[in-house]
């Protein structure tokens, strides 16, 4: 438990300043429902094989389509999680949550106005 939040720490802390990268291993996304504005998830996330890519102010996901993200600003941190603005390759902007479930295991999450991208994630060798 020390080692993966060793380890999400140093991410962190890094996140601006080097090359950092993910592994996914499972995926699900969901929507936000219009009359109480909570994701509603689609079912069980499906298993995968991402890697994610945070170099400097960008953050690279190697989905079958490649997302590019670049950061705007720090918005909000907590105990066990970080969020930060972003702008995706289209120039939207999104917000990109990285962070540690209760269980320890990390998530990195894409959330734009309408849809939630959620990916179970773990520190690449």
């Amino acid at each position: 438990m020390k080692k993966i939040l060793l380890l999400f720490l140093l991410l962190i802390s890094n996140f601006a300043h080097s090359q950092s990268y993910l592994r996914a291993y499972n995926f699900t996304f969901g929507y936000k429902d219009e009359k109480t504005t909570e994701i509603v998830w689609n079912g069980k996330p499906k298993e995968c094989n991402i890697l994610i890519r945070i170099e400097g102010n960008d953050v690279i996901i190697y989905s079958k389509e490649i997302q590019n993200f670049h950061m705007i600003s720090k918005v909000d941190s907590t105990k066990n999680s970080f969020m930060y603005r972003m702008v995706d390759a289209k120039g939207i902007v999104c917000n990109l949550y990285i962070g540690k479930f209760n269980d320890g295991g990390m998530f990195v999450s894409v959330e734009y106005s309408d849809i939630s991208l959620l990916y179970f994630v773990e520190p690449e060798k």
